[in-house]
């Protein structure tokens, strides 16, 4: 896939990976130019009621129209840090799915943290 992260805008070139079982929501997004590799999530498996708007400029920048919005996943960089997942829900990744890139955007909704709390447990997640 191509596109960039926030802080790392030197690095575009990416693969997505599932080396977890295939029932996690977590993948990682790992560089194919450096050693580089983030956590990734659903931020529906984190909060079902997630929500967000693709602007225009963006959808225009993904290839993104009215008849391909269907082709759209969401991820969001998460970490785990002694045995806790966080996640940051204002700053996801758009994903045209066929096209094979992506862009990262800042929501200016404050209702979505920048570490929330999570489990992999869906009955132990935190909203």
């Amino acid at each position: 896939m191509k596109g960039a992260i926030l802080g790392f805008e030197e690095y575009s070139e990416y693969a997505l990976r599932n080396i977890f079982d295939d029932a996690s929501p977590l993948r990682i997004l790992a560089s194919l130019e450096e050693r580089l590799a983030f956590l990734v999530v659903n931020p529906f498996f984190v909060r079902e009621d997630y929500n967000i708007e693709i602007d225009d400029a963006v959808a225009a920048r993904l290839g993104l129209t009215s008849e391909n919005l269907h082709h759209v996943a969401i991820l969001c960089v998460a970490r785990k840090e002694s045995g806790a997942f966080t996640v940051n829900l204002r700053a996801p990744l758009i994903i045209n799915t066929v096209e094979g890139r992506f862009h990262q955007v800042i929501l200016q909704n404050e209702l979505y943290g920048m570490e929330v709390s999570f489990s992999l447990d869906k009955q132990g997640k935190q909203q």
